[in-house]
């Protein structure tokens, strides 16, 4: 089997883990982190990534530190409560936070790169689309579920915004696509001292 296959199944493997045990843990986010209400959806800003989007009210948001960046985890709080013990987490929307300081450029980082799991794409396309206003590529991949992904550049940073779903006209897809439209990116702030 293709070493980069296999690092890639890793990949989505440990994140589909992390995701379950951080989300049957509770969060732990930074206070920097807002989340603000309006009537049906809630808005992510965070200073210290330097993004922000507004989101559904019925999903649960969660930040993740993790030696290669952050993630910030939406999962429908319904089906987060109800994730039987030992079994697998419910398809959710990530933003994922990678490290460019190679300065690649977006396609190369996506086809190189196993955390961007483009290795696990069905067709292999590229769609070039904007994000936030920023030039932004758009791919599928498969694992334990089909994703959609959009990757962008911002710094030296590479966010991955990636959708799981199970059919093809699930409410995630809707809700991805709703998120994608309300993306802003800013200049990221130093995290305080502790």
């Amino acid at each position: 089997m293709n070493k980069g296959l296999v690092t890639a199944i890793i990949v989505v493997v440990v994140i589909a883990i992390g995701a379950i045990v951080f989300m049957t843990q509770g969060s732990t986010g930074s206070p920097n982190n807002n989340a603000t209400s309006t009537a049906s959806t809630l808005t992510y800003d965070s200073p210290e990534l330097g993004i922000a989007f507004s989101y559904p009210n019925t999903y649960k948001i969660e930040l993740q530190h993790t030696d290669r960046g952050h993630v910030v985890v939406l999962m429908d709080k319904v089906a987060a409560a109800n994730i039987p013990v030992g079994g697998e987490g419910p398809p959710s929307i990530t933003v994922s936070e990678f490290d460019n300081s190679k300065n690649l450029p977006l396609a190369d980082w996506i086809q190189e790169t196993p955390q961007s799991n483009f290795q696990l794409s069905p067709d292999s396309a590229l769609n070039a689309t904007t994000l936030g206003g920023k030039p932004a590529l758009a791919y599928r991949h498969s694992g334990l579920y089909e994703s959609d992904a959009v990757a962008v550049e911002q710094g030296d940073k590479i966010f991955v915004f990636a959708a799981g779903w199970m059919d093809q006209n699930a409410q995630i897809r809707k809700d991805f696509q709703e998120i994608l439209k309300t993306v802003q990116f800013s200049t990221p702030q130093d995290e305080p001292s502790h």
